[in-house]
Parts: structure tokens; sequence; C-alpha cells
């Protein structure tokens, strides 16, 4: 018989001691996923662009705010940027379209309680929250990945959160609707889109094959 890894029999050697076979049995990188640089940079890129709208939503912000920037173009731009993901969409809903239509009635006719739904926090608290909730919103989306944070319901929220918070501070109840508006174009209805093409893309080779 050869040398075993116990230690309750006398085998005729000292408890320390191993044979060659002692690591025969020892596998490595069992559960290791490799990755390739190209299809890596491109799932980056899924990151890259939802970091990029929360960005340009908080430019909006300021702007409208310094009033740089006019809530018709804002409201302008959001149909323009619906109407592209409807476009682009690989799975066209009219129900969409019904939504929007409910949402601008519904929107614009509550603006005027959300300019002063948070009037009375001030400013620094409202900025504060704002980052957070965005951050969150960044943090937590849906990116597509195998992965326990995600949740897109919460990113959701974060950032709706984070656009009631800023509503309270601009200037008029019309720049109010436009910032709802970006928000939900932003943080609904793109991601909405992009995960749609995305599964669609995903089913097209299973088909194929």
């Amino acid at each position: 018989m050869g040398w075993k890894k116990i230690l309750y029999e006398d085998q005729g050697v000292a408890d320390n001691y191993t044979d060659k076979s002692f690591l025969d049995e020892l596998r490595k990188n069992v559960n290791t996923r490799t990755y390739e640089f190209w299809p890596t940079v491109a799932e980056s890129g899924v990151i890259t662009q939802h970091t990029s709208s929360v960005c340009l939503f908080a430019l909006a912000y300021v702007y409208m705010s310094g009033s740089l920037l006019s809530p018709h173009l804002v409201l302008l731009a959001c149909a323009l940027l619906y109407l592209l993901n409807w476009i682009s969409a690989k799975e066209r809903d009219f129900s969409h379209l019904r939504m929007l239509a409910a949402f601008t009635f519904s929107g614009y006719a509550v603006s005027p309680v959300l300019s002063t739904l948070t009037r009375s926090i001030s400013t620094d608290t409202i900025y504060a929250m704002t980052t957070l909730m965005l951050l969150a919103n960044v943090l937590f989306h849906d990116y597509s990945a195998d992965a326990p944070i995600t949740s897109q319901p919460v990113s959701l929220n974060c950032g709706v959160f984070a656009s009631v918070c800023l509503a309270s501070r601009l200037q008029s109840h019309l720049h109010t609707f436009a910032l709802l508006v970006l928000a939900v174009v932003v943080f609904a209805q793109r991601p909405r889109v992009r995960h749609s093409s995305r599964d669609t893309a995903e089913r097209r080779p299973r088909m194929r094959s």
C-alpha cells in the first residue's frame, strides 16, 4: 500500500512527512474567468454611457439654474432623444408613446407642487442629497452584469429622487417640468431601450444556431 494522507495510522514515517503524490489532487484557478481585451472594452462602454448621461443631466440643471439654457430647448432635445431611442429599439412598443403622453400631462400638472416640495430644505442639503442619489444611481444601475449589487428599480428611484430635489431650485414650473422629462429620458427610457436592444442581439445567435 502506498502512503495515505491520514494521521490516525502508523505508516512508519514522521507526522510531517509528505509523499510525491501529496499535491496530485490540487486544482488551481478552477473558478477563474478569463476576459478578452476588446469585449471588455465594449462592455465598459455601457458604464461610460450611463455615467456620461448622468453628468449631462447635472449640467442641464446647472445651465438652466443659471438661465443659460432654455427649458424649451431641453424639452425639444428630450423629444428628439425619446424619438431616436424609440426608433433604435429593436422591439418598438406603441404603449411607450401612450405612457409618454400620460406622463407629459400629469408631469406638467404636478410640476408646481414639485417645484415647492423641498424648497424649505437648505440648498447645501439639497445638493448633498442629490450627489448621493446620483452616485447611488450609477452604482446600482443594471449594466447587464452578473452582480448582486445591481438593481434597476433602486437606480431609477435614486435618479427620480435627485431630480425632485433639484426641481425646487429652478426658476419656474416650466423649468421643473423640463428637468423631470429629462430625468425620465436619462434614468428610465434610455436604459430600457438599451436592455431591449441587448436582449434582442443576444437572442439572434441562439436562433441561428
